[in-house]
């Protein structure tokens, strides 16, 4: 009972340090679901009139209907302004409850209370969930209870309601813990923030450049089947999951799986990073010295390949043609790299004195920046040489150059769920004489070359 009633009182006190991002959470659901219900059903209904002059009232009563309905079943479900919102209060939430890490002197006071470590992890974390599960379920049933009033609830509507609660809790989750993580590995509020953004747009930034080198030096390199995209988001996952949902109204287990193991990996690793933090990181720019090597030359070596893709296409540089460019091409990549690497050991340090420091780091990652172009260059994997044995095909899908564009017709599964042109093609248009077609695909290449 003590012990109970311990946690209670530490949650207790937790809410009242994080009052004021109660009652932001509180007035954004507020916003998003009882008062846009509202306006959103008062709107209808005052069209009405104009309906039932048209249509009759019989007629015109269905159509109002349908109208509420429809707009509420979009309104509660998964959309692009909760995905927004679910972000921005997850990130609020992690940054203000785990704040006082960037300050020694608060780190020593709250060392100095008799409450254990783990525990004062878990009154923060779960309050940052409470913040967000107390208002999201309040406003959401203030909602319907408007939207019921009105006759514009039914069957659809709580589906989607409670689809999209389980959909935009497991993104609060991943988004809540990135955010921490991020929190646990900086020093300052800062660089807390450009970790974050980091998380997001690192799979797509890699994507990215591997996908524009493929299509600038691999002749025989298509993007269909490839998807700029990045798996390991929740983001990614949640749009994925809302697209699969409108088409088919069901949720898929594969996205919802997806994101739970996301969500409890990276909190797994929030938590830990949490224990092992020094007390004395509060207002570095890392946390972890170990780190630091390592991050610089995950970030410069990417920027600078970027880099060097945006001056060839401003270039036009095309190798087929000329190589024309590619000089400048190189310049842009090794600018990038002493840029970068100056830039984020100057963070490190915080000291403009930093850019003539940790040579040996831009020395690595311009070694890495020049082998990976250099594979791309010269096709040091085989790329485009590479021709599957016929004995380990079964079938083969022929797709045409710009075949989903040129097609705008929309195809379902067996289940109802939209499926793409290509992803219609590789499953139905299938070619059995493999052997044929491996060699036909060799003699044109040789041709060709």
């Amino acid at each position: 009972m003590t012990s109970k009633s311990s946690f209670l009182v530490s949650m207790k006190e937790n809410s009242k340090r994080r009052l004021w991002v109660w009652i932001v959470s509180a007035l954004a659901f507020m916003l998003a679901f009882p008062a846009l219900t509202a306006l959103t059903i008062n709107g209808i209904v005052r069209g009405s009139k104009w309906v039932a002059e048209s249509y009759g009232s019989t007629i015109a009563e269905e159509i109002i209907h349908e109208r509420l309905v429809g707009s509420m079943f979009s309104m509660m479900g998964m959309n692009t302004g909760m995905l927004f919102l679910t972000s921005a209060l997850a990130v609020i939430s992690a940054i203000q409850g785990f704040s006082y890490l960037y300050s020694r002197k608060k780190i020593d006071f709250y060392m100095g209370m008799p409450v254990k470590r783990k525990k004062r992890f878990l009154v923060i974390w779960l309050n940052g969930i409470l913040l967000y599960m107390i208002p999201y379920f309040a406003g959401l049933a203030i909602s319907l209870l408007i939207a019921a009033g009105n006759g514009a609830v039914n069957q659809s509507v709580f589906v989607s309601a409670a689809a999209a609660m389980l959909a935009n809790s497991l993104l609060y989750l991943g988004v809540y813990h990135m955010a921490i993580l991020a929190v646990m590995l900086t020093g300052n509020i800062v660089i807390t923030g450009f970790a974050f953004l980091t998380f997001c747009v690192y799979e797509f930034l890699i994507r990215m450049v591997s996908e524009g080198y493929k299509q600038m030096f691999f002749r025989y390199f298509s993007y269909f089947g490839s998807d700029k995209a990045p798996i390991l988001s929740p983001f990614t996952m949640y749009i994925n999951l809302a697209s699969r949902f409108s088409y088919a109204n069901r949720l898929d287990a594969k996205y919802l799986i997806g994101m739970l193991v996301f969500a409890a990996v990276v909190g797994v690793l929030s938590y830990i990073c949490y224990l092992k933090r020094p007390a004395e990181a509060a207002g570095r720019a890392m946390t972890f010295e170990i780190t630091k090597p390592f991050v610089k030359v995950l970030l410069v070596v990417p920027a600078a390949l970027f880099m060097g893709g945006v001056i060839a296409d401003i270039l036009s540089f095309d190798p087929e043609m000329s190589m024309d460019g590619i000089g400048w091409m190189i310049f842009a990549m090794a600018f990038a790299v002493l840029l970068g690497s100056g830039l984020i050991q100057v963070i490190y340090e915080f000291d403009i004195k930093g850019c003539l420091h940790k040579i040996s780091h831009m020395v690595i990652s311009a070694v890495a920046v020049a082998l990976i172009f250099i594979a791309f260059r010269y096709d040091l994997f085989g790329y485009d040489s590479y021709i599957p044995n016929h004995n380990q095909i079964k079938s083969i899908a022929f797709v045409p150059d710009y075949y989903e564009e040129g097609y705008g017709g929309a195809h379902f599964d067996d289940s109802g769920t939209f499926i793409s042109s290509y992803e219609y093609a590789r499953r139905n248009m299938q070619l059995h004489n493999v052997e044929e077609i491996c060699e036909m695909a060799e003699r044109s290449m040789k041709a060709f070359d």
